[in-house]
């Protein structure tokens, strides 16, 4: 009996995509138990340096511990991640760690962190492996009564939460909105945003543009100051200030009560949380009618554009 016409063709093709997978797995395998490796490790370092810290070990001699853990995790990240060069960076890049100690600056995405001279700009190279392990150990990183991390890496990679628990800095980190940037060919996501820090109120511009980008199996996360003039928008500055006012008179009527009015105290904080989305909802609407918004969408396309080149020249 002869084989149906195409039936050849397919199975030639069938045959040369599980050729591929083969040639591929020790390859995905190698890195799947590296990235294993490594999460292990950097668990042992913690729950060791934590024990050593309630046991009321001066922190000399914490930091002491810490240091040669922090070398050799940053040894396995060269060889999961690779090496890789950005124009303007430093030349080899730095464990993102902050600390490894439970606590504050505690849980900062795992990868190599380059930065430009005086740290104006960086680059934090990940892997989706490492990115996807991050994201399950932050489900609940601040408790059930905080919006946490998105589980899904597109949503994650879109949400200031996780900016604000990957990135090493002592502040919060507020959106103004999403940048029309165009995808490099490259890349399978990319994402960037108008953002701002600040450890108490929200400021009244964004002075710093945040970045993603999702290439090849590794994720790469940049930050870089804002180099457009931004002015306040009065117009936001008016939704602000009406919230402001509705909160005069709450703060009032809470401070005339006795005994005290946990209500009003309460509402007091909803109506601060209300006014900060309110205020940044405004901004990220009508900064696209702005002069800056132009400029600063050609700052975040050419830093995704160099980013994917650099990514792209230096595999893994």
């Amino acid at each position: 009996m002869s084989a149906r016409p195409g039936c050849t063709g397919a199975a030639a093709r069938v045959k040369s995509v599980l050729t591929a997978l083969l040639m591929m797995a020790p390859a995905v395998l190698q890195a799947a138990t590296l990235e294993d490796s490594y999460v292990a490790a950097r668990d042992r370092y913690t729950a060791t340096l934590d024990r050593l810290e309630k046991s009321g070990a001066p922190a000399a001699r914490v930091l002491a511990r810490e240091k040669p853990a922090l070398a050799d995790l940053e040894q396995r990240l060269r060889r999961i991640i690779g090496a890789h060069a950005f124009k303007g960076f430093s030349a080899a890049g730095r464990i993102n760690l902050g600390t490894l100690v439970s606590g504050y600056g505690h849980g900062t995405l795992d990868g190599l962190r380059y930065s430009s001279q005086r740290d104006k700009a960086q680059v934090i190279v990940s892997t989706a492996g490492l990115l996807e392990g991050w994201l399950r150990a932050h489900r609940d990183w601040w408790g059930p009564d905080v919006p946490n991390v998105p589980q899904a890496a597109d949503d994650a990679l879109k949400s200031e939460a996780f900016y604000t628990q990957a990135l090493d800095t002592d502040a919060a980190i507020f959106g103004y909105g999403e940048l029309p940037v165009a995808k490099p060919a490259t890349a399978r996501f990319a994402f960037a945003m108008l953002a701002a820090r600040s450890q108490d109120a929200v400021p009244r511009t964004p002075d710093e543009i945040l970045l993603a980008l999702v290439e090849d199996g590794r994720v790469a996360v940049a930050s870089a100051a804002v180099k457009a003039k931004i002015d306040p928008l009065p117009a936001c500055d008016a939704v602000a200030q009406d919230y402001d006012g509705k909160l005069k008179g709450i703060e009032a009527a809470y401070a005339a009560s006795d005994p005290k009015d946990d209500k009003l105290s309460e509402q007091a904080e909803k109506l601060r949380a209300e006014k900060d989305v309110a205020f940044r909802r405004c901004f990220a609407e009508r900064a696209s009618r702005e002069s800056f918004f132009a400029d600063v969408t050609r700052q975040a396309q050419a830093i995704l554009d160099a980013v994917s080149t650099a990514l792209s020249a230096s595999k893994p």
